[in-house]
């Protein structure tokens, strides 16, 4: 087993036109790494599968949020003991998808041709790549058929608005920052007139919401997200006080039209929340159940997630991230 594994996505958004991506990395990575480029998830679990007696110690993910987290909830479920155990692979990102947040925390900038030559030249010299430790949410699904899943991530959308508006965003032939803007300005602007798709974004759904043990008030939600990062989407920035690193991060609550316009500003600038429909807090763990027959969708690293009953999510394990390609 060579020392790197790089995981490249051919349906990323900046691999797509890139037909000999695998050849142009392999060329850069040299000796030290083989390139992989897994076209389905049983061919991902294939190669995870391949590491059993020996793993690498770094893997380099050329892909966004979406294809990370493929592979680490594919990588729990084939080495939990490994993961529980804090013994798992460093992980190197580039911003290469639709949907980049880990890497924009970790303040990764460069295509993974240039970081894998930063890593080279480190391995080369004998240097010591800097590991940053980056907390992680444990999540519990499970749809109506009762089939369940663990999967791990570090922002989600358990309900509500979240996953409708990934619904409306990848409907889009170039979903891309200005797609996001011009869609966000389209649901503001139709969201007062019944049947439109603004509308249907912000109707509440009717659901039981704990934190830590303690079930919520309300019985109908149309906002829940949940992280354990800070979130820039360029446009506007969630998560970004510093109320308590150690938990997680929870927006909940169901604001009118009228609350999200208010809160607006404060989201362009990553100040908190404030409205007396929602708010922001944190915890430990965040339960959430359909009431009666409700099925609904969550998103998870840009996934949507369909016909859910069952939503759950804890403090995870932090992951070990190398923090290169910040220039």
């Amino acid at each position: 087993m060579k020392p790197v594994v790089v995981l490249t996505n051919p349906k990323s958004r900046k691999n797509r036109n890139r037909p000999n991506r695998v050849r142009q990395l392999q060329a850069v990575a040299g000796d030290l790494a083989e390139v992989h480029a897994p076209q389905s998830m049983e061919q991902l679990r294939a190669l995870l599968a391949s590491w059993a007696s020996a793993m690498p110690r770094y893997v380099v993910i050329d892909g966004g949020d979406g294809t990370l987290h493929c592979y680490l909830r594919e990588f729990v479920n084939t080495f939990p003991r490994v993961w529980e155990s804090h013994a798992m692979p460093a992980v190197l990102i580039t911003p290469s998808g639709t949907i980049n947040f880990v890497a924009s925390h970790l303040g990764h900038r460069v295509d993974c041709v240039e970081l894998l030559r930063q890593l080279n030249g480190r391995l080369v010299s004998g240097f010591e790549l800097p590991i940053e430790m980056v907390p992680s949410l444990d999540i519990t699904v499970r749809d109506q058929d009762g089939d369940e899943r663990r999967l791990l991530a570090f922002a989600c959308s358990p309900a509500g608005v979240g996953p409708r508006f990934f619904k409306h965003y990848y409907a889009s032939s170039r979903p891309g920052v200005s797609t996001a803007c011009l869609l966000i300005a389209r649901l503001l602007v139709t969201m007062p007139f019944s049947g439109s798709a603004g509308k249907s974004v912000i109707e509440p759904l009717s659901l039981t919401v704990s934190v830590d043990g303690r079930t919520l008030p309300q019985s109908s939600f149309n906002l829940i997200g949940v992280a354990s990062i800070p979130i820039n989407l360029k446009l506007f920035r969630l998560f970004f006080y510093p109320d308590s690193p150690q938990k997680l991060s929870i927006i909940v609550g169901s604001p009118s039209l009228f609350g999200i316009l208010k809160n607006i500003p404060r989201m362009i600038i990553g100040s908190k929340l404030r409205d007396g429909q929602f708010g922001e807090s944190s915890g430990a763990e965040m339960l959430v159940e359909g009431l009666d027959t409700v099925s609904w969708s969550a998103v998870i690293e840009g996934d949507v997630y369909n016909h859910l009953s069952f939503f759950g999510v804890a403090q995870g394990p932090p992951i070990p991230f190398v923090r290169l390609g910040t220039k």
